[in-house]
Parts: C-alpha cells; structure tokens; sequence
C-alpha cells in the first residue's frame, strides 16, 4: 500500500514537472518523489537540472543526500566543491555531520558580501577559526552570528566588517590547525586603492590579462592577441599579470615571452584572485587607457583599432564591450544561446562579418559592460577608481560593479558592434561559479535596486536582434543539404528542437523555416546552423520577400524537406522555387480526410514534390494505395538506450503522437516483443499528457514502472518506444537501477 502511495506521488510529481519545465521547484518536487521512492539514480538525474536553476542551499542539501544514497563519487565531489562556494548562508549541521560520519571533511567557506567579510566554518566543537591579517596589524575579532554544537562538531557562522581603507586588505581565515578555510586567504580591496587621480592619458594604451591557470587556452589567446598586434596601426602594450597558478610550465612560457619582449609580465605578490590581479595591473600602469581581457578569448585582426577610434569617438565613454560569444548581454547569436567558438579560423570569420555590418556610428548604449573584453578609459579609472574588493568577492560581477558605478558618475557603458571577440566561456570557476552568481547578484541588487530590472528589459527588448541577424545574413553559405520548412501552430510539424538536435548530432550545416500565418502577415523564422548556430532571422511576408530570397540565394538549399502539408508551407515552398521532398511521420488529419474522401491533394500537391519519406507504415501504405508516384524511406530500428545518444542519428527521427492508428501498430510491436527471449516488459514513452484519448490501451502496454514483487520473475529486458531524450534518460536510469537491459525503438 505504502508503495503504491509512493507510486503514485511519482505520477502526480511527474505531471507537474513536464507542465512546468521553468519551474525549479517543479524540478525539486519530482526528485524528491523519485528519491522517497527508491530511485535514486532517477533522481540524481532530476537534481542535475536543478543545479542549473539559482542556487539554493537547501537544494544542494537534498542533491548530496540523493548522490550519497546512490553512492555517486562523481557528483558528490562536484556537489561538495560547490557547498564550500556558498558562504553567506550556511548549511545545516544534519548533512554536515552525515558527511562527518562518513570520512568526509567539510571545513567551511569564506568571501566578502557587501563590505563584509562572511562565513562558516564545521570544526570539532573545541576550535574556533581565527583570522589573521596578512602583513601585519591588529588582528580584527570574529563576530559570531550563530552556533550549533552536533556531536563533537560545531557549525559556526560568522560576520565582520571590514575596516574603512584606501589600501589594499589581505585576510587570512583558518582553523586552529593552521589549515585555510575554503575562500582563504581574501583580498579586501576597496576600489579607492587606485585612485581617484588627476592626470591625463600619456602613455600607450595596454591589454592587461590576468592568467592563473589554463596553458591551452592561454596560448591560444596570447597567440591571436601577439598576431593583431602586427596589424593594428594603435600601438599598445600586452601585460601579463601571473597570479601565482599551479601550473610552473605556463609560468615559464610567460618568462620565454617577456623575455624576448613579447609582453610584459607583472607578478602578484601572493594569489589574489581575478580582482586582485586586475587592481594589481592598473597599479603598476597608471595614466593609460586598459583593455581588461580574459585569458581564454580570442581576438581577430584590427580589433584594437575599432575600439579606440569608439574611445575618441563618443564623448564621456567610460567602457566599451565587444560582440562576443558567452558575453552576456552582447552574446552571438543569443545572449541566452551563445555560440561555441573555439578557433581563431572562425573567430576571424565572424569578426570580418561584424565588422561589414556595422554602419557609420558603430556602438550602442548598453546598460553594463562585459568583463571578458572590455575597454576602459583613463578618464574613468581617474574618476571612480578600479574595482571593488570590499563589496563582492573575486570571480563574478566586479565589472558589472564598475560599469554601475561608471553610470552613476556620468559614464556610459558601450557595446562596439563592429568588433567580435570569441570567448570560450565558464572555464576558470568551473561549476563554483554558480555559487558566486548568486551570492554577488545578491550583493549587486542590494547595491543598485534598478540593475535587474533594467537587465532584464534590455533582453526583453533585445535592440542589438537586428544587427545579430544582419551578421548571420552575411555569414550565410551553401547548406549543402535540405532546408527544412515547418508550420509553427501545427500540431501534426515535427519539434523544430528535434530537428536541430538531430543535426548537432550529425555535425552537419542545417537550416529551418519555420512559419507562422498572422493572417494578412506571414511572418517567417529562417534558422541556420553552419560551423556554429547563427542568429535567427525574421521576415515579415510579403514586405521582406525579397530580403527572404537574397538569404536563400546564400543559403542554396539542394531541396526544400517539407514537414506538413498545410496550404501556408506548399504555397511558400512552391514560390521559393526549389525542389521539393515531404517528410512524413503520421496520418495528419488532412490526410486523414483525404483518405476516407479518396479526393486528391489540393492543387495536385504529391505532383510538386519529387520524394516522400516515410516513417510510418501506415503513411507509406496510403500513399501506396494512392498511387502515388514516390519514393518511400522506412525506418524500424531496435538499439540499446546506451549507444542512443552517441549512435548516428537518421536525419529525420520518428516523431510519435497521439492517434488511434498507433494501436495496431503498438499491438504487431507487443506481439513480436514477447515471442523473443530478450524482452520482459514493454513500456510506451511519450511526453504527451492524453496519448490514448477515448482509445483502449492495449493491456501490455504499462503507463509506469510496475510494482516490484519479492516474488515475481523480473523483466529480462525493457523495450522503450518513443525519442523524447528526457523520457528516455529517466527511464534507463529506472532500469539501471534494477539491472534491466533497457532498447529503445525509433519506428
């Protein structure tokens, strides 16, 4: 009984996670179901998405609880690394002291929140952390806020304020066993440590990148940068700031290069950290304007160039961003779908198409600048100082700070929209980052309540669309392949996400059109995926048919694959003039109506399109009986759930949806499963909320995992229909579980 109640919360969870898939509590309830329920590994797969969300504390309690039970060394380590991220709020003794009893050490963690310094430590009840400034001085007191005595442990939390300075502020935060608490040693470095001044620019402008870590990414991004340099015509300076990282080979190919003067290399006295190492730079080189640039970017050409003439251009400019990929707000193609560019080869083309794109007055105003690439003028360095390490703690939001505070004292913030810069992205925090994007947005929020909304009206608003989509027109190349053409509002149009999928998976250029009819407007979505995805372009039907057609004219499609039959997606594909293949996964209602009327298509449609594929028997018998002069493609395979992701997708996978006509076909499917040895059990998965309608279910085919029984026989095998990628991770986890061999079918 117990466990059919448990059963049944997993339904009703489940339900509401796939009703509401940008809910993170949606995500947290349908975990909590699967774990109470003994399905761990179903679980831990749940909690992983969950991690994507805005941390929570109390989130990543439960996510390590799961990952213990399932005994996943993996994610607990990743799941532990981030705990000792999150300093401002402290987790609970219980799953500290679980941790404990299990050999697992968890010292605490440590940062800076809005010019304080916070924390948590876990030490037996006995040893109290200290902190100690580095280089002397009075050793400040901790204020404890909390404490909670578990067993021989104490979890302790903690809040110091920081003391007012013009200098530098180092800390250091251990146990009495001389053992750094995770976070230490900290750099307290308030943004009045670099000025104000009041000189002017007199010397050469410099790129200043920290490095601590990293060789590859560093190499290739001090080669693009050595490279431009031959090219710019605007000398500048290339400083390298060594923030004592632990890899002595990269230091030693910093020496080789500033020893041949290549750069010019500056050392940090200790590790300080992203902000640190920054400040550190602009104090060895005052009175010049500084390009802050990430060690993992690429840059192409003249860029230098284009940003300083920006710099001259605009009056009281106080940063400038580039385009960029994984930039935020300037991300290509989508600030919420950056691309992957990871070669100078591509970085150069799509930096030459900005730089085509780009009108007489290249730049917008932007509400906050970028920190993988960004230049900053002397004349706000002098005014405002450098950034601030009393308010946020190093890693994430300190430029963000500095382009607030920019606004605040008159500045603008610019985006240069004829300079691109590829920035690989995510690689020097790892997954921490997402500990200290919570715990610094907190502090920015609290320090400039309009930021978030103005952050977010500027996506809503998104002015740089239209000049992404002018970059992606003039990046547009052959496809070499088919251009699929979808109708947006039909239900019977395969999932344009499945399509893109299939063809990432296939690593092959691929495009989509995807229509929506507005009545007397037809407004038409042209998607493309070449080396990288491109921005999606829009047109507005008839107005920009001809901007449509020069966009196809580069695109040259070798056919046109249509998904539907529907009147809007014939009449377009007839006009663009191509041939013409159909793709059909499913009796469609329109064809439906045709076969019971034995009337013929509208307008002779079949007699346009030279192929038709089929991925259904029943559709390849109708267009058979039909006599229909076609080519048909039957697709029917049986592969393990394993190989599924990694297996070599057919370019145009089943797309199951509900019909009655499914039955016989799921009965022939039931019927062969269970004269072969190999299967047990068969399951239909499908992300559909009524899939059988008024339709008996066949009574072989089981909505959900059945009730184990101490006694019965256990399935020899599992045979999953459908290709809903999430469905079928879910299920493969239920099955691994259980030690059952899990298939999956793609008729």
């Amino acid at each position: 009984m117990a466990k059919n109640r448990l059963d049944h919360a997993v339904g009703s969870a489940s339900i509401m996670h796939h009703n509401y898939p940008d809910l993170p509590e949606s995500y947290v309830l349908y975990a909590t179901a699967l774990s109470r329920a003994g399905r761990f590994s179903q679980s831990m797969a749940v909690w992983e998405d969950v991690i994507k969300f805005p941390l929570k504390t109390i989130w990543l309690e439960q996510a390590i609880q799961v990952a213990l039970k399932a005994a996943n060394e993996e994610k607990i380590k990743r799941f532990l690394g981030l705990l000792e991220g999150i300093f401002i709020h402290p987790p609970s003794a219980g799953i500290l002291a679980e941790l404990t009893r299990q050999g697992r050490i968890v010292r605490g963690s440590v940062g800076i929140h809005c010019n304080q310094v916070m924390g948590w430590t876990w030490l037996p009840a006995e040893m109290a952390p200290r902190i100690e400034p580095i280089g002397g001085g009075a050793s400040p007191t901790i204020s404890h806020t909390s404490m909670q005595i578990c067993g021989t442990y104490a979890l302790r939390s903690f809040a110091l304020a920081l003391p007012e300075s013009k200098d530098a502020y180092f800390l250091r935060v251990f146990s009495p066993d001389n053992k750094d608490i995770p976070g230490s040693p900290l750099t307290c470095e308030p943004a009045s440590s670099i000025g104000p001044r009041k000189t002017s620019r007199t010397g050469l402008p410099a790129v200043l990148m920290p490095v601590y870590d990293d060789r590859k990414a560093t190499q290739i991004s001090l080669a693009g940068l050595l490279a431009s340099r031959r090219v710019c015509t605007t000398p500048f300076d290339i400083v390298v700031v060594w923030d004592h990282g632990p890899d002595r080979h990269l230091f030693q190919y910093l020496e080789r290069l500033a020893r041949f003067q290549k750069i010019k290399l500056e050392v940090t006295p200790r590790n300080l950290g992203f902000l640190g190492a920054v400040n550190h730079g602009l104090r060895q080189y005052p009175n010049r304007d500084i390009v802050l640039l990430n060690a993992d970017t690429i840059v192409n050409g003249d860029w230098f160039d284009r940003l300083h003439r920006i710099s001259r251009a605009c009056p009281r400019v106080g940063t400038i961003t580039p385009m960029g990929s994984f930039a935020e707000l300037v991300s290509f193609p989508s600030p919420r779908d950056p691309a992957d560019v990871t070669s100078r080869k591509t970085t150069a083309k799509i930096d030459q198409a900005f730089k085509d794109a780009a009108g007489r007055r290249p730049w917008r105003e932007i509400p906050v600048g970028v920190g993988f690439c960004m230049y900053v003028t002397r004349e706000l360095i002098n005014r405002i100082g450098g950034l601030d390490g009393y308010w946020l703690f190093s890693g994430y939001g300190e430029e963000v700070d500095l382009c607030l505070r920019a606004k605040k004292a008159g500045f603008c913030n610019l985006a240069a929209l004829n300079v691109f810069v590829a920035h690989f992205g995510n690689r020097s925090f790892g997954l921490r980052k997402k500990a200290l994007v919570t715990q610094n947005n907190k502090a920015l929020f609290s320090r400039y309540p309009e930021y978030d909304k103005q952050y977010r009206q500027f996506l809503r608003d998104d002015p740089l669309r239209l000049h992404r989509e002018a970059v992606s027109l003039k990046l547009y190349r052959p496809l070499g392949g088919p251009l699929h053409i979808l109708c947006a509002w039909d239900k019977d149009s395969p999932n344009i996400d499945s399509l893109r999928e299939a063809g990432k998976l296939q690593n092959q250029p691929w495009g989509a059109l995807l229509i929506q009819d507005l009545g007397t407007k037809i407004h038409v979505t042209l998607q493309v995926h070449l080396e990288i995805k491109l921005a999606d372009t829009r047109f507005i039907l008839p107005l920009q048919w001809p901007s449509l057609k020069t966009a196809m004219e580069r695109l040259s499609p070798t056919y046109l694959m249509l998904h539907s039959l529907a009147a809007r997606v014939l009449k377009l594909a007839q006009q663009l003039g191509y041939p013409m293949e159909l793709c059909l996964g499913q009796l469609t209602p329109q064809l439906l109506r045709l076969w019971r009327n034995g009337s013929p298509c509208p307008g002779d449609a079949f007699n346009m399109i030279r192929r038709v594929h089929c991925l259904d028997k029943d559709v390849a018998g109708w267009i058979s009986a039909a006599g229909i002069n076609a080519e048909v493609s039957l697709r029917e395979n049986h592969i393990p759930v394993s190989e599924y992701f990694c297996a070599e997708i057919p370019a145009f996978p089943a797309w199951l949806v509900p019909a009655p006509r499914h039955l016989e076909e799921f009965r022939r499917l039931c019927s062969q499963a269970s004269q072969q040895s190999r299967y047990g059990t068969l399951f239909y998965v499908l992300g559909v909320d009524d899939l059988w309608g008024n339709t008996p279910r066949p009574a072989n085919i089981l909505p959900c995992p059945p009730v184990d029984r101490e006694k019965s026989t256990p399935a020899r095998a599992m045979l999953i229909i459908g290709n809903d990628p999430e469905q079928i991770r879910m299920w493969s986890a239920w099955a691994a579980d259980r030690k059952i061999p899990c298939y999956l079918s793609v008729a």
